[in-house]
């Protein structure tokens, strides 16, 4: 019987993170010489101390069932969090725990858009944002921005995007995949423009502890006593304790929302693991230990920052902006495409991306999955040897193709 899928998932294909990431590690259980730096995630183990708090709250039984919006204590913790780290007031009430941040979005986005309703999303993006708005019904309005602008949107950028039907603006500082991050000054004037014409912001603070150079981290929410009523904070415990199987996010908003997403969450997923949640609120309790595991972190991430620009710049084909936050280096490619090698037609990032696995051994994420094709994005959540390794042999594969590639037939 030939199975006729829902329209629910339209056009839905698979997170392009996850396949390369997939495909390199069936290389690597080949026994396949593979260096891979797509991966989106910190490479170091969950802190002992969160795990001990795990494991004793195994011991203590427990494992049942919690309130479908997190544990009160978790809960607690989270606001205490925002109003001592960000200056954000919101009551326990006004916070909910999900699986992961993906899920938080997921549910804001559910419940406060519908058909007829634009999203604005600036482009580069994370590579779920426009699936997660179609789940909701609504419809993905693309703000695409320019290397010459750091990757930032302004004010003006929206006037000349926003419709009618405009709706909500999807935020993300530090950023997902070029390592932008928003100043104060900028993040004030788009709220502005956003409260002026009722659009909420939904603000992915994913990468919140993870900014160089001393930059402060400022949430959209946190700019006017007025903001909290059109922002919605989503953030979590992934990136900044290294908990990402855990699945532990949240969400800070208005009540009648957090409301609402506790209700939908209750008819899905019920709560997040009982046992991750209070991993989750160790973290959140153990303010010195997560101080200095937050220190420990950043120092390591600039350093391999550092490393990784000093060897990009010696590349002077390299095209790209410096990163402020998160952990990647998102460099144009456009200028190798249509290029034939061997085999290989590098047509695009994806065929790029193909070619660089499969003749370097070097695992990166096409642009196209950041909804900009003219771009690559290379991870340095890698030991310093291996982004040593992984820039080598990019190096050696656009070479290759631009010393060897022929053009494309047409």
């Amino acid at each position: 019987m030939t199975i006729r899928l829902s329209e629910n998932i339209g056009d839905l294909t698979p997170s392009a993170t996850l396949a390369i990431a997939a495909k390199a590690k069936e290389m690597i259980n080949r026994g396949e010489d593979v260096i891979d730096l797509s991966a989106g995630q910190p490479d170091f183990p969950t802190p002992p101390f969160i795990c001990e708090a795990a494991r004793k709250a195994m011991e203590k039984g427990e494992t049942g069932y919690t309130p479908a919006a997190g544990i009160p204590p978790l809960r607690k913790a989270i606001a205490r969090k925002l109003r001592e780290e960000n200056g954000l007031s919101y009551a326990p009430e006004q916070v909910i725990v999900t699986a992961g941040v993906k899920q938080a979005i997921f549910n804001a986005l559910f419940c406060l858009f519908g058909r007829g309703d634009e999203i604005i999303v600036p482009s580069p993006y994370w590579v779920s944002y426009p699936a997660l708005v179609s789940f909701a019904g609504a419809t993905v309005r693309c703000l695409e921005t320019s290397k010459e602008t750091g990757f930032h949107i302004t004010a003006s950028n929206l006037e000349k995007a926003v419709t009618k039907r405009t709706r909500g603006l999807i935020l993300n500082s530090p950023n997902n995949p070029t390592g932008s991050v928003y100043p104060m000054e900028e993040l004030l004037e788009i709220w502005e423009f956003c409260r002026d014409r009722s659009i909420w912001i939904i603000s992915d603070e994913i990468y919140e502890k993870i900014i160089y150079g001393g930059m402060p981290f400022v949430s959209p929410a946190a700019v006017s006593s007025e903001a909290p009523r059109n922002v919605v904070v989503m953030n979590g415990f992934s990136k900044a304790f290294s908990m990402m199987g855990w699945r532990v996010g949240y969400a800070a908003g208005p009540l009648e929302l957090i409301r609402a997403m506790e209700s939908l969450q209750s008819h899905t997923t019920s709560n997040t693991c009982s046992i991750s949640q209070w991993g989750a609120l160790a973290a959140m309790e153990e303010k010195e230990r997560s101080r200095e595991v937050h220190r420990e972190m950043l120092e390591e991430f600039t350093k391999r920052r550092d490393f990784i620009l000093e060897l990009a710049q010696k590349e002077p084909a390299l095209s790209f902006i410096d990163p402020q936050g998160a952990f990647y280096l998102f460099f144009e490619t456009a200028g190798y495409y249509g290029s034939r090698l061997g085999d290989h037609e590098v047509k695009d990032s994806v065929s790029l991306c193909r070619y660089l696995l499969e003749e370097e051994g070097l695992a990166l994420v096409p642009g196209e999955a950041f909804g900009r094709d003219d771009y690559t994005r290379i991870s340095y959540a890698a030991p310093l040897s291996a982004i040593k390794g992984g820039m080598d042999r990019l190096k050696r594969g656009l070479n290759a193709l631009r010393s060897s590639g022929k053009p494309i037939p047409k």
